[in-house]
């Protein structure tokens, strides 16, 4: 894209028009800063395409500017990020996904200290007289090595204060 410093920020350009209307706002005061300085412009953004659909995009930019400094040409070049916007947004869902289970997630470390426990495996590890940062129970670290050693997951049934739990190590 390329605008010069006159129509750049009008209403009517295109770029402007464009816009998600959520961004708009943001998106404008980042450039109008930019225009006054002699540093390349960078920002993400969400774009309106013409067929309708939202797109998110890197905008990066630069201007020319006259011996005296006035900008003359603003030139940019949006690069698609939607494809890499939806996957952050996908590895942030999962990332949620153990917080959110309603049933105890351990994630335990190769020599069996538990790393992470989400909080309804807190009182299962505790029934243990253990946590996190701490030695999983003998026989967990046990059936671990075995998977290890093997490479095939196996699956574990326990009792504890009264609920029957299956553990798959993997």
């Amino acid at each position: 894209l390329g605008f010069t410093a006159e129509e750049w920020r009008g209403d009517n350009t295109l770029w402007v028009k464009q816009l998600h209307p959520q961004d708009r706002e943001r998106v404008l005061a980042i450039v109008d800063r930019w225009h006054l300085s002699a540093e390349p412009f960078s920002v993400e953004y969400r774009y309106l395409a013409r067929d309708g659909r939202v797109v998110w995009v890197h905008d990066k930019g630069t201007v020319s500017r006259d011996a005296d400094g006035t900008p003359l040409l603003f030139l940019g070049v949006l690069t698609d990020i939607s494809e890499r916007k939806q996957a952050e947004s996908e590895v942030r869902s999962l990332a949620r996904f153990p917080d959110e289970d309603p049933g105890p997630v351990l994630r335990l470390a190769h020599d069996g200290t538990v790393m992470y426990a989400n909080e309804p495996a807190h009182s299962l590890l505790a029934s243990y007289a253990t946590g996190v940062e701490q030695a999983a129970p003998a026989a967990w670290r046990d059936l671990l090595a075995e998977v290890i050693a093997s490479g095939t997951a196996r699956e574990m049934e326990i009792e504890r204060a009264g609920r029957t739990y299956s553990l798959l190590f993997r």
